[in-house]
């Protein structure tokens, strides 16, 4: 992925739960807003 992350960027993700892995869905059925944290510390 090439893409640049910018600081409160809200990303969808369409999340696919186990029972509709079971069930054989590949794909998921609504984009969910995902939050991703990544702290960094400075030496």
């Amino acid at each position: 992925m090439s893409h640049e992350f910018r600081p409160g960027e809200v990303i969808a993700y369409p999340y696919l739960w186990a029972w509709q892995h079971q069930r054989g869905e590949t794909e998921g059925r609504k984009p969910r807003p995902v939050c991703v944290v990544i702290a960094v510390r400075s030496a």
